[in-house]
């Protein structure tokens, strides 16, 4: 969830610079729809793990009813949205639908099998995207690209400060990542 976080608040902070970059000038119009799908991203990469506890725990056809609650309610919101708010509308409804699917996956595992917790999973990394959004904003005003180095750094300090990750993550990381592996 915290790669999500990070991948959220740098797409909604430079949206612009990515796709006038990539795109050009004449997909300007789409900066606002990568603006509202890159909500998605944090509510994806959960909504996924539920998907995957649930069906490691043999409940696949409950998976299959929320898919399956998630399209009607993408039908719908389509019919409602597009005609009024074009490809925005469309980027809502997939917004909204996705978190229909993490609210109905998040509701069933936390009353049948196990509590999440809240505030280490989701609230703290989200507080922490928060504070780093705040402050890329507030350097992308001199330099965008300095501001997307300065908040990196804040994120993995602010990582470590608010206590979401700690020794033995950087540990693990350290073990299942090729770096400073000491044979090179």
């Amino acid at each position: 969830f915290i790669v999500a976080i990070f991948i959220f608040v740098y797409g909604l902070a430079f949206a612009n610079e990515i796709i006038l970059i990539i795109f050009g000038q004449k997909f300007y119009l789409a900066i606002t729809a990568l603006q509202t799908l890159i909500w998605v991203v944090p509510i994806i990469f959960l909504t996924s793990l539920f998907g995957n506890i649930m069906n490691a725990i043999n409940k696949q056809r409950l998976v299959t009813i929320v898919a399956a609650s998630n399209a009607v309610f993408n039908v719908v919101l389509n019919l409602i949205l597009i005609p009024k708010y074009s490809f925005i509308g469309a980027s809502i409804a997939t917004v909204l639908t996705e978190l229909l699917g993490f609210i109905l996956m998040f509701y069933y595992i936390s009353k049948y099998h196990f509590r999440v917790s809240i505030k280490n999973s989701i609230i703290l990394p989200v507080v922490n995207g928060a504070l780093v959004l705040g402050l890329i904003y507030y350097f992308k005003t001199f330099n965008w690209i300095i501001a997307g180095f300065i908040g990196v750094l804040f994120y993995l300090v602010l990582l470590y400060a608010m206590k979401i990750i700690d020794k033995d993550d950087i540990k693990l990381l350290k073990e299942i990542l090729p770096i400073g592996d000491k044979n090179d």
